[in-house]
């Protein structure tokens, strides 16, 4: 509480301040943990073949190569290089109304390794609205070898990053205003003291 005599802030708003930058801080490492464990694909598929996809959201999806997973019981290491899956043609259609959706190779390239899972990014795709879609996977020539699994979910991680350094920034700008204000309210005051 402030020094009504000399509206001086006590130290305590020192502490304070403190406390919101490292509030702050903390708040935004939960985020981007929890945002990147759950950014993960969820959906697997072992292709080749034909697979319904429950789309619950909408927005950009990543189709990945999953070279290093494990689906139904049985591991697939089918390593790391795209050439293993060359000369596959992927097609992506609404279930509806056969609508095919178009996919696009992804801005950069997106990898990632949890658990014994690892994957490449291979196309992304946009959907307007959730709902079933068809996935269908096919070699050349009618090739059934090798299987491979694809992984297929939201992974924004631009806005998980972006997030993370909002909410840092955000909460080191209120705790330095409120340790900067105290400081200068307790030096006029201490000036004023002396002068009197």
């Amino acid at each position: 509480m402030p020094d009504t005599a000399t509206n001086c802030p006590s130290r305590w708003h020192y502490v304070i301040g403190a406390a919101v930058i490292g509030l702050g801080f903390i708040l935004s490492l939960v985020i981007l943990i929890t945002s990147i464990t759950n950014a993960f694909p969820d959906i697997r598929i072992v292709v080749p073949g034909t697979h319904e996809l429950e789309l619950e959201s909408t927005g950009t999806y990543t189709i990945f190569y999953e070279y290093r997973s494990t689906v139904d019981g049985k591991k697939y290491l089918t390593g790391e290089s795209l050439s293993t899956i060359s000369g596959i043609d992927i097609r992506l259609e609404s279930k509806g109304d056969a609508q095919q959706i178009p996919l696009e190779n992804p801005f950069g390239s997106t990898s990632y390794t949890v658990g014994s899972r690892s994957g490449e990014s291979l196309f992304e795709f946009d959907i307007d609205e959730p709902g079933e879609y068809i996935l269908t996977a096919e070699y050349e020539n009618d090739r059934t070898e090798p299987e491979v699994v694809f992984a297929i979910g939201q992974f924004d991680i631009w806005g998980t990053v972006l997030s993370f350094f909002g909410i840092g920034f955000a909460g080191f700008a209120i705790g330095a205003f409120i340790i900067i204000r105290a400081f200068i309210k307790r030096r006029n005051a201490g000036r004023q003291a002396q002068t009197a």
